[in-house]
């Protein structure tokens, strides 16, 4: 597994050279490591020798609108001592900046809500990590660049553990996998070498029961299925199962994660009905907890086009029924994520 963090692009923003740019008053230049059309920078700050210089903020915009900023300590217009850097992506960096860089303890937070403790040496991260995400995932161990590296340990949020070596984020060398149920694995892990184009793969949808009015032409209801959502897993090919199967890490061969028990297609329908007068679009990811007898036991809603209707999908998700997982043999407690694009009309 790979944990991609834009750590790189964080480099470049805040990378200072010989060659730096810099932007502002001509008596408080502020450095510009990545100039942008239309940007302009403001601080609230101490001026020195030409340069802002001393505590402050400083806030970037983009034709009017914010695009990061800083606050902390500059010398010279560059980040140098304690200060928080917030990127135009809304990722974030902590902790105390050389020239521009973390250096030594710090924390990053990437757009999406993971969070990365470390160690830094000119902004890159490394040695001893904690690591964490929304989805409940968390690291100790050992890290290079943007993924664990080494020996470490990784608690999943969808249930289970790892623990053993690790190359660029994928399970290397002698490990252990700890189920849900508590059934250990011991194994030799060989990472396999990953197409530098990933493979391009059809994705389905679920057709209106009626066409919009006007029209005999039936729209999508719902979207984005990586795999047909009207057949079980049972029904589902070898390929098809290991693409359900791919962000359940510590699943090995003859395992099974859980699974609507007749496929997806009943809840989205059952969402389409619910919400057809809604006239809403967007996408729904929920969080639903299985348990060892394929029974929701309850639903976290991370994302709906309202507060309303995610309440009413959880309600959904809590009532279907669902094929539990297999873990090592045995079935177990896991997490299933549910997660669709709705094109829902009147």
């Amino acid at each position: 597994m790979r944990l991609l963090l834009s750590l790189t692009s964080l480099l470049l923003a805040t990378n200072a050279s010989a060659a730096m740019s810099y932007i502002g008053n001509p008596d408080c230049l502020i450095a510009n490591p990545q100039p942008v059309e239309d940007e302009k920078a403001s601080w609230s700050g101490a001026c020195k020798d030409g340069y802002a210089d001393g505590m402050g903020i400083l806030n970037w915009s983009v034709r009017g609108r914010p695009h990061g900023g800083y606050e902390g300590v500059l010398v010279k217009g560059i980040p140098n001592g304690p200060g928080f850097l917030l990127l135009d992506d809304d990722a974030s960096l902590q902790g105390d900046f050389k020239d521009g860089k973390l250096e030594g303890k710090g924390v990053y937070t990437d757009p999406k809500g993971s969070k990365l403790n470390a160690t830094f040496v000119a902004g890159v991260a490394g040695g001893i990590v904690d690591f964490s995400t929304p989805l409940g995932d968390s690291y100790h161990g050992e890290w290079q660049d943007t993924s664990p590296h080494g020996q470490g340990k990784m608690r999943y949020g969808a249930g289970g553990s790892y623990e053993g070596g690790w190359a660029h984020g994928e399970f290397s060398g002698k490990g252990v996998i700890t189920y849900p149920n508590g059934i250990q694995v011991t194994r030799e892990f060989h990472p396999q070498a990953k197409p530098s184009k990933p493979a391009e793969r059809p994705t389905y949808g679920i057709h209106q029961d009626q066409p919009d009015l006007g029209s005999h032409i039936k729209r999508d209801a719902a979207s984005g299925f990586l795999v047909p959502p009207g057949l079980s897993y049972a029904q589902l090919s070898p390929e098809q199962q290991e693409l359900v199967k791919a962000p359940y890490k510590i699943l090995l061969e003859g395992d099974e994660p859980p699974y609507p028990l007749n496929g997806p297609e009943a809840i989205a329908r059952a969402f389409t009905a619910m919400h057809d007068k809604a006239h809403v679009r967007g996408m729904f990811r929920l969080l639903t907890q299985i348990d060892s007898e394929g029974k929701p036991t309850s639903v976290s809603v991370l994302e709906a086009p309202e507060p309303e209707l995610g309440r009413i999908a959880a309600t959904i998700l809590m009532l279907s029924k669902f094929k539990p997982a297999r873990c090592g043999g045995q079935p177990c407690a896991m997490r299933y994520t549910y997660a669709t694009n709705f094109i829902i009309r009147r």
